[in-house]
């Protein structure tokens, strides 16, 4: 008898006066029955298992036939696996990670892995739940109807929508379309910031931000900074924006940054929540074996970038952990071939897409804020990062772990007080974090507000 037959079924049945009528034997449960209901009761069941004939009702509601595989079997203690038509699979044919099944991330069943689709977010759907997915026409990528826009005749995401974009007409802008914002690029010339020649890569952030509230001096801001661009972002909650920084060169032009930042404070400081974050991009590099260098310091930092921002963006699923090796870095000889390790995906915490849309390279890991300090540090490390590595070796880049051991290795970059300052700041957020110090979420004026 099959070990998974439950055995909480008494033998025998009080029902059945020995003797007194012809008697089948149920040879799962041990229970004796009526021939004549065994066929004709519709409480009973007549189920052919290994040879052998079940009567019992009880044991046959728990006996399925496997979509897989198709052979009969008995539900175990897991939950069943249901599939896309309606049945079932067995335990086997669900473990088998080489087979050809898998599950659905919308709606839990499970279907043939060649079915499934795969979206920006890596989520495999079913066919029935595609039909709530759309395709970016720009960057290909699948995503849900409710994060894709219709532009004339195409349909893009919020990272590929067109400067000119605002239709005040749709429902998606019309909170932004209430703030009397429309959507314009950040202006680009000269770079902001002195000494070209020892800081050649460029950093431009963009802030993503929850600024309904505070529409009308939101207006003002953006008036009296032209230079500033603005644009709906999809991703948000009610009221978003994303303010995109102009182009700043070298701790000086990064001064400017903070100074800009500071100033939001007098025109209302917009809020951010769990769904903003803060982007940094540089550009402006010499090649592409530069920005490979960069690449590979990235690598060697990303575990500890993670313990200095908030736990929320730890596990964010738009700005996932970069998972390429070293050696896989090294390897690369073409531009071509960053596409493969960039893993098709835009939602990493260095996103390696925008090489091909920006020529940049887009840090994601920051929470959203609008703290100057915060935004000036951050900003100021990765440019740190990039501006050395551009023209080192492996092997001087291979040892790098920390921010610590980035400023001892490009010690003379930054004054030694600002160095230490920032060693002092990072000190502090791992420490803040790894002792669990964060503020509530809805306390916006805590400093630590964003911390979560």
């Amino acid at each position: 008898m099959p070990q998974d037959i439950p055995n909480d079924i008494p033998p025998g049945n009080p029902d059945i006066v020995p003797g007194t009528q012809p008697i089948d034997h149920c040879n799962w449960c041990g229970t004796d029955y009526p021939s004549s209901f065994a066929v004709s009761d519709d409480d009973l069941a007549v189920i052919t298992w290994g040879g052998q004939t079940v009567f019992s009702s009880r044991i046959s509601r728990q006996i399925h036939t496997c979509d897989g595989c198709g052979d009969p079997f008995v539900a175990g203690a897991r939950p069943l696996a249901r599939t896309t038509n309606e049945g079932y699979l067995c335990e086997d044919c669900r473990d088998d990670r080489e087979g050809g099944w898998a599950r659905c991330s919308d709606c839990g069943h499970w279907d043939y892995r060649d079915v499934l689709s795969l979206t920006a977010n890596d989520r495999a759907v079913c066919v029935s739940c595609r039909a709530n997915y759309g395709m970016c026409c720009q960057c290909e990528d699948v995503l849900p109807e409710q994060q894709l826009t219709e532009y004339g005749e195409n349909t893009y995401c919020a990272d590929c929508l067109p400067d000119d974009y605002c239709d005040t007409s749709t429902a998606r802008h019309e909170d932004f379309a209430a703030m009397g914002f429309y959507a314009r690029p950040p202006a680009i010339d000269t770079p902001i910031g002195n000494h070209r020649e020892v800081w050649p890569i460029t950093v431009g952030c963009e802030l993503e931000i929850i600024w309904a509230k505070n529409r009308v001096r939101g207006r003002h801001f953006m008036a009296s900074h032209p230079e500033w661009g603005i644009a709906y972002d999809g991703s948000l909650t009610r009221g978003g924006a994303e303010l995109r920084s102009p182009i700043y060169s070298g701790p000086d032009g990064l001064q400017e940054l903070r100074q800009v930042v500071a100033e939001l404070a007098d025109y209302g400081i917009p809020r951010v929540n769990k769904s903003c974050g803060f982007h940094v991009h540089l550009g402006n590099w010499p090649g592409f074996r530069a920005a490979c260098r960069f690449i590979y310091l990235w690598q060697g930092l990303q575990e500890w970038a993670l313990t200095v921002v908030s736990p929320s963006r730890q596990r964010n699923e738009y700005c996932k952990p970069t998972k390429y090796s070293r050696a896989e870095i090294r390897r690369l000889t073409s531009e071509s071939q960053l596409q493969g390790i960039g893993e098709s995906d835009r939602y990493r915490a260095l996103n390696l897409q925008s090489w091909y849309a920006h020529q940049t390279l887009e840090i994601r890991l920051h929470q959203g804020t609008v703290d100057p300090n915060k935004i000036y540090w951050w900003c100021l490390l990765w440019c740190v990062a990039a501006n050395w590595a551009r023209d080192k070796v492996w092997q001087e880049i291979r040892p790098i772990r920390t921010a610590s051991g980035l400023l001892r290795a490009a010690h003379g970059m930054l004054e030694e007080e600002e160095a230490e300052k920032m060693r002092r700041f990072y000190a502090e957020r791992q420490s803040m974090f790894l002792h669990g110090r964060t503020a509530p979420q809805d306390d916006f004026n805590n400093t630590y507000a964003e911390d979560i």
